[in-house]
């Protein structure tokens, strides 16, 4: 997933532009939050990792090409921009997309959306190690905050259904920290006057192109000829949401600018955990509670300076 630039200015928003604003924020939010309910059920009904990443990549990638070729604005293929597509298609689609689908039959929906939540807390932390940002307390606090998060899930007995649960737990993190580091990518290496639709198609195909030896090699193909089955179709489903998601954040991201759309964090973890009750009938803990609400004490501080970024 892709981030703005913090410099962008933050649009003056009222009236019509306001409702329109929170109206796209709640879509973003209720559909990218379904997606983690949607990925359990095609995993446990047997579709392989590997080919759903593929897919995905592709099918979001054709999708924004479209978009690119009605525009007018095709992704540049010079070195420079195959070789950031490369670097971002793996941190930002391959890897975390595999790990993704990999422990989503693992988990609660509701507990990888929660863990999803950390990306702005884990590219703080990278912005900081690297120098990127200058170090403020209160900001390193909310650091803090998300890693008492973490530790509320992983060490009390009682936090999960299942303790074996807790060693997913920890690689679900690889997911925040993929898509950090692909914020860092975006932050210090993004060609200039490159357009976001373009980049992001850019992104998601090479992805895709990425995941092909590694689904030949694995065996892993998911094959989406009709007829359908149910697990196939909402796969499709998940397809189009993800690249519906995409582009409707870009859009809120440039309605609204980068602090607006930094809250979006919140409404998708809530409606992922509320989609995972629904769906799937989850309970969590009151331990899962207090870490969410924790997570997002730590998120308050960060948000307010941080680059948009869900998930």
């Amino acid at each position: 997933m892709t981030s703005e630039p913090t410099t962008t200015p933050a649009p003056r928003l009222g009236g019509l532009r306001l409702t329109y604003a929170i109206a796209l924020m709640l879509f973003v939010g209720i559909t990218w939050g379904s997606t983690y309910s949607i990925a359990k059920f095609v995993t446990e009904a047997g579709l392989h990792p590997f080919g759903m990443t593929l897919w995905q990549g592709l099918g979001g990638g054709l999708l924004l090409l479209a978009i690119c070729l009605v525009r007018r604005r095709l992704p540049p293929l010079s070195g420079r921009h195959i070789r950031f597509y490369v670097l971002c298609g793996t941190l930002g689609t391959a890897l975390p997309s595999c790990v993704w689908f990999w422990i989503a039959p693992k988990l609660q929906s509701g507990m990888v959306a929660i863990t999803g939540a950390m990306v702005p807390l884990v590219t703080l932390g990278l912005t900081l190690a690297l120098r990127v940002e200058r170090f403020e307390p209160v900001r390193a606090l909310g650091i803090v905050l998300g890693l008492g998060s973490v530790l509320l899930i992983v060490l009390p007995e009682t936090s999960l259904p299942e303790r074996a649960m807790v060693g997913w737990v920890v690689v679900s993190l690889a997911i925040p920290v993929c898509y950090s580091s692909e914020n860092m990518v975006l932050t210090l290496l993004r060609p200039p006057r490159i357009d976001s639709i373009a980049l992001l198609c850019g992104m998601l195909l090479t992805g895709a192109i990425l995941m092909t030896p590694v689904v030949a090699a694995t065996g892993g193909w998911v094959g989406l000829a009709p007829p359908w089955s149910a697990a196939e179709g909402w796969f499709m489903v998940l397809i189009l949401l993800n690249a519906l998601s995409y582009f409707s954040f870009m859009e809120l991201i440039r309605l609204t600018g980068p602090v607006f759309a930094a809250q979006e964090g919140y409404v998708i973890t809530i409606s992922g955990v509320l989609w995972g009750i629904y769906v799937f009938d989850e309970a969590h803990s009151g331990w899962v509670w207090l870490a969410m609400a924790v997570m997002f004490g730590g998120l308050a501080l960060v948000n307010p300076r941080a680059a948009a970024q869900p998930r």
